[in-house]
């Protein structure tokens, strides 16, 4: 049995790549690697069940390369009498219109493609041609960017409908079934520009290290599998913790966050910033997080990727982008009659008098005709306001901060006022009555929240 055969159905095997039944997407770029694939699953298919279709796309980025590049793959494919599907997109001007990498693009573009033919061939599988020397390449690239386990581990063997059935083959057992069968196969000039650091990785870091270890693709994915294995069991215990410290709205609770092992409390501030839609963090973003969660400070904020923020507030962690600051509180005069929407606030506040007695409750306070100093205001708050309490009173700003009211959120706080001060935060807090005037006329204000 040929190296890569055998290295084909061990993956296959261990990983669980193929059931009876599968329909199965070869990823065909026209590369050694992608050839050699694609014929091992061919000639698997009858003991495997399976059904074998391929997938093109042609990148433009190369000229008549490209273009031969796609003539080459329609060949084998009319030759050896397999289905096709193609598409031809112009992936640099797909970079440029989005300010996105090349490289990064580039991959976007092709797994939105492989995405498309799978469905338009009915294919439950998408084979790529990822070998271990791929997964070596990929492996030193995120050790070279700090990366985590994540990173380490590698090449995923399977990755929701992505198998990848050389994960276990090397670049020379490749060429060797290449060159047993006599199969043709294109060679991608990009390979040799050093534009690309994962070329440079390719060319001069991989044969250094090779010189230490002949081995070194095989041993690498040995222990990027070992590493796999680690980052499951941690991500399995991050989902089940957020379960318990996770709040509305991609929050987490910041106390349980700091009790939390932090390996744990990684993964899922990890995984709740990318389920809010944030960009991969960094290693210096993760930093970052944790240097937020610790601070003292108990509102703050730090800019993420993708024009996200991870906003403190006491003891929430909320990952969304940045909120419209709300309209400014201009002060308005409430005459008794009138009703008030505040705009961004959608609380609505009306006035009327009425025969006494006062009476105070939820989303209402009476006040004496006597007790009150016109004109009555809603306004933001002052320097210098304060609120009654039993025992004393308050500076209204420290009250907010007992309160844990978000600093963003305080200025904009709507406050009921006469000429002698505070007579109500309105959703938050009443002063107490001004006397025990039971008799007389009295004006009440009421509010409530509105839909805007």
């Amino acid at each position: 049995m040929k190296t890569l055969e055998r290295q084909v159905r061990e993956a296959i095997r261990r990983f669980a790549l193929l059931f009876p039944g599968d329909r199965v997407l070869c990823c065909l770029s026209g590369g050694a690697d992608s050839v050699a694939m694609t014929r091992v699953l061919v000639d698997l298919a009858p003991e495997t069940d399976v059904f074998v279709a391929c997938a093109h796309l042609n990148h433009s980025l190369r000229g008549e390369e490209s273009d031969g590049d796609e003539a080459f793959v329609r060949g084998y494919c009319r030759d050896t009498d397999l289905p096709l599907y193609t598409e031809r997109i112009d992936v640099a001007g797909y970079c440029r219109d989005r300010g996105v990498g090349l490289e990064a693009g580039a991959r976007e573009v092709r797994y939105d493609f492989f995405d498309r033919a799978a469905r338009e061939l009915g294919c439950n599988r998408i084979a790529t041609a990822h070998t271990a020397d791929d997964n070596l390449e990929t492996v030193l690239f995120h050790l070279a960017r700090g990366s985590g386990t994540l990173g380490l581990a590698g090449i995923p063997p399977v990755r929701g409908p992505y198998i990848r059935p050389l994960i276990l083959a090397d670049r020379r057992a490749v060429e060797e079934y290449l060159s047993e069968l006599d199969l043709g196969y294109r060679e991608d000039s990009s390979n040799l520009s050093f534009n690309f650091a994962r070329n440079r990785i390719r060319h001069q870091v991989v044969p250094a290290l090779r010189t230490i270890n002949p081995a070194v693709a095989a041993a690498v994915s040995n222990a990027s599998q070992a590493l796999r294995l680690d980052e499951e069991a941690l991500c399995a215990e991050a989902e089940a913790f957020i379960q318990q410290a996770g709040l509305a709205n991609s929050a987490l609770a910041v106390s349980l966050l700091l009790s939390a092992k932090k390996a744990v409390a990684y993964r899922a501030i990890r995984d709740t910033a990318r389920g809010a839609g944030v960009p991969a963090l960094s290693a210096r973003h993760m930093t970052a997080l944790f240097s937020l969660l610790e601070s003292p400070v108990p509102s703050a904020r730090l800019s993420l990727p993708g024009g996200f923020e991870a906003r403190r507030e006491y003891d929430a962690l909320i990952f969304q982008r940045p909120l419209e600051p709300p309209p400014p509180l201009t002060t308005r005069v409430l005459v008794p009659g009138d009703e008030a929407v505040l705009a961004g606030t959608g609380l609505m506040i009306r006035c009327f008098w009425q025969d006494g007695p006062a009476e105070n409750g939820p989303g209402r306070i009476s006040i004496p005709e006597s007790e009150l100093a016109p004109p009555l205001l809603i306004r933001p708050r002052q320097a210098g306001d304060r609120v009654i309490l039993p025992g004393g009173s308050k500076s209204l700003k420290k009250w907010l901060i007992d309160q844990k009211i978000p600093k963003d959120q305080r200025d904009s706080l709507p406050i009921v006022a006469d000429t002698k001060g505070v007579i109500a935060v309105p959703g938050y807090f009443v002063n107490p009555p001004r006397s025990a005037q039971t008799g007389g006329r009295v004006l009440s204000i009421e509010w409530r929240i509105i839909e805007e």
